[in-house]
């Protein structure tokens, strides 16, 4: 019989080669597919703080009312017209006007307002305190706990600053030889969210010519306040009743406008004009019409358009260690969607000041694709969340 030839040496050593060829391409293979998982899967952790907080946006912004009446418009204790009135008000400004306003009572690291708009109201959510004041001392039981459409002042904003008010206590005043963690200095995007038993708004408006109050403090006394309580305040009272949504918050655009239908037929009779063409919106300050421009005095927007740009955190700490990185960033987001000034302390309106922003909301999609150029310019990673939010509570007239 002819006997069986073997594998010589070679072929043996060729087909180890070839083996090894073939498992280092698998190899290969699998270890690129992982990375592609793992970078799909922390992009998408990554921004779901990011799609949370713009949820919560929609949801309490499209409860926003006004709770309109009508009833004689006065001046001086005499009527003078039977107007639409209200004692909550609606507004929408630049973070930097209403922060650059007053001067926090944080002596240390103080929150500083952030790029784009922040916008206040008022909404029926139900949210109370839920301290010994408000608690029931037989039951133990929150007294307002079955009321869930209280009115609440509420509202939304981006801040910079270091995390040192959001983190635990213990972390901050470590005991013995521990070493806390550097802080982290982010952009962040806040809630407001005033509980109904600290309501003040008809301190100010619950007048018998509620029109003539034109001002913030509203909202400014609490935006005032320490992000945290000092030790005797046990109540809390004197904290900031802000909520940290989401970090890595980069701009934030709020556009009051019309329904499709109204704009049209206000573009058809004046041939222009916008409810917000400087993205600023009051709704206790009458406008006098100017170019088309729609008078929204105790009324709420129809439509509010949302805009929210998110960082991811490897571009939120590449930005913190480099400081001209952050600097570039800075002059970046305050070049765009640059909100008119609403009033000034003598109670200008829209049309008396501030014209270079007066039509700043018509180069939106201009200003929205330039800076998104910027930022994959300066090698940030980001995501853009917008929509359009229609407000239940609008009963918008032109009369």
């Amino acid at each position: 019989m002819r006997k069986a030839r073997a594998f010589t040496l070679v072929e043996l050593l060729v087909a180890t080669v070839v083996l090894m060829v073939i498992l280092l391409m698998l190899v290969a293979m699998v270890n690129q597919t992982a990375t592609i998982w793992r970078t799909s899967s922390a992009k998408v952790e990554q921004f779901r703080s990011a799609r949370t907080a713009f949820d919560s946006i929609n949801r309490h912004l499209s409860q926003a009312t006004l709770n309109t009446y009508f009833d004689y418009d006065t001046k001086n204790g005499i009527p003078t017209a039977y107007k639409r009135q209200s004692d909550l008000r609606f507004i929408v400004g630049g973070t930097e006007e209403f922060f650059g306003e007053f001067n926090s009572l944080d002596t240390e690291r103080p929150p500083v307002g952030g790029p784009g708009h922040a916008v206040f109201f008022h909404a029926p959510v139900g949210f109370t305190s839920d301290d010994q004041q408000t608690t029931n001392p037989t039951t133990g039981v929150p007294m307002y706990s079955e009321l869930d459409n209280l009115l609440n002042m509420w509202g939304y904003f981006v801040e910079y600053g270091s995390d040192y008010n959001y983190r635990p206590a213990f972390l901050n005043n470590p005991a013995g030889s521990y070493t806390p963690p550097p802080e982290r200095h982010r952009y962040r995007l806040m809630e407001f969210m005033v509980p109904s038993d600290r309501l003040t708004i008809y301190r100010y408006t619950s007048s018998k010519d509620n029109s003539a109050y034109h001002a913030r403090d509203w909202f400014e006394d609490f935006l005032k306040l320490r992000v945290i309580p000092t030790s005797t305040d046990t109540t809390q009272t004197q904290a900031r009743p802000t909520h940290l949504l989401a970090e890595n918050i980069i701009e934030l655009v709020v556009w009051p406008q019309l329904s499709r239908k109204d704009q049209d037929q206000v573009l058809a009779q004046s041939g222009g004009g916008y409810l917000a063409p400087g993205y600023s919106y009051d709704s206790a300050q009458q406008q006098v019409p100017k170019n088309g421009r729609i008078d929204p005095r105790n009324q709420l927007p129809p439509v509010v358009q949302v805009t929210m740009v998110a960082m991811d955190e490897a571009s939120g700490a590449r930005v913190e260690a480099n400081p001209q990185k952050k600097n570039q960033l800075q002059v970046t987001l305050d070049k765009y969607f640059v909100a008119q000034k609403i009033m000034d302390p003598q109670g200008l309106s829209n049309g008396n000041s501030d014209s270079q922003t007066a039509s700043s909301a018509t180069k939106y999609n201009a200003d929205l694709q330039n800076l998104q150029t910027d930022l994959v310019t300066q090698g940030i990673a980001y995501r853009t969340f917008t929509t359009t939010i229609s407000l239940r509570a609008a009963k918008w007239s032109q009369d």
